[in-house]
């Protein structure tokens, strides 16, 4: 007769064991698996803000940039309440906003659980502090507490008037047109008409006349006497543009004479 051998199955200590060591396997697994997917997500929408801000940014320095008048503002009127060449650049809700009379315009995401954004504005500045009158500093930044980003740009703004950036900043709203006024336009034909030394003597937007204006609004503008010699300048400006016109030796000497003025006045401003 045979001997029939013993035979033992898997103690209930083994069994624990096995599904311990099987549990934390799987543990480990999802552990894993939630990580990857949270860093997934973060980088997501890491690299969407990114963009958003970096989109955004761009459409905002090419708005500005051709901007005519420019001024920093802390209200917003409704949109019937703007003229055809109103433009005004705020944070509504945490998204970027471009309000003209026509519409609002949505420069930065509208996903509203990610969007969260700050626009701040300010005159540019030099090495020694000093605001520039035709420089822009604008910073775009991302409040989203899962992802802090910000862009900031110094911009030059190219069709400013000559009075340069209006009001004062910083500011986190600014106005701004991109045309000349019809009042604006016929001022401009009415000065060009009267002032001899745009009209014969230099090219209309020459550098020499840059200077003469910029002078003209800041220092004389500023004090009866000065005004005094702005009205005289236009009154006897038709007359000498009449001489200089058939006199080409003369109108060469007074260029080189006004050279020398504002060479000057370079050096005093």
């Amino acid at each position: 007769m045979k001997r029939i051998r013993e035979e033992r199955g898997f103690t209930l200590i083994e069994l624990m064991v096995t599904l311990a060591l099987v549990g934390l396997v799987i543990a480990g697994g999802f552990s894993l698996y939630f990580f990857a997917d949270r860093s997934y997500v973060t980088g997501t929408i890491s690299a969407d803000i990114q963009a958003d801000v970096q989109i955004a940014m761009k459409r905002i320095t090419e708005e500005l940039r051709l901007a005519h008048h420019l001024e920093f503002v802390d209200q917003i009127p409704e949109r019937n309440a703007l003229e055809k060449d109103d433009h005004y650049l705020f944070t509504q809700d945490g998204v970027v906003v471009l309000r003209t009379q026509l519409s609002d315009q949505v420069l930065t995401g509208v996903n509203l659980e990610l969007a969260d954004y700050v626009l701040e504005f300010d005159r540019s500045r030099n090495q020694t502090g000093d605001p520039l009158e035709d420089a822009l500093w604008i910073r775009l930044s991302s409040q989203n507490p899962r992802v802090q980003y910000s862009l900031q740009s110094d911009i030059q703004v190219l069709n400013l008037r000559l009075s340069g950036i209006e009001g004062n900043g910083p500011a986190d709203a600014v106005y701004f047109t991109k045309n000349l006024s019809e009042v604006e336009r016929e001022e401009a034909r009415i000065v060009r008409r009267r002032c001899f030394l745009g009209r014969v003597v230099f090219d209309p937007d020459a550098a020499e006349l840059l200077v003469l204006r910029s002078f003209r609004d800041k220092e004389l503008s500023s004090n009866r006497v000065g005004r005094m010699v702005i009205d005289f300048y236009y009154a006897i400006s038709p007359t000498i543009a009449n001489f200089l016109d058939a006199q080409p030796l003369a109108r060469i000497t007074t260029r080189f004479a006004v050279r020398g003025i504002v060479t000057v006045i370079s050096r005093l401003t």
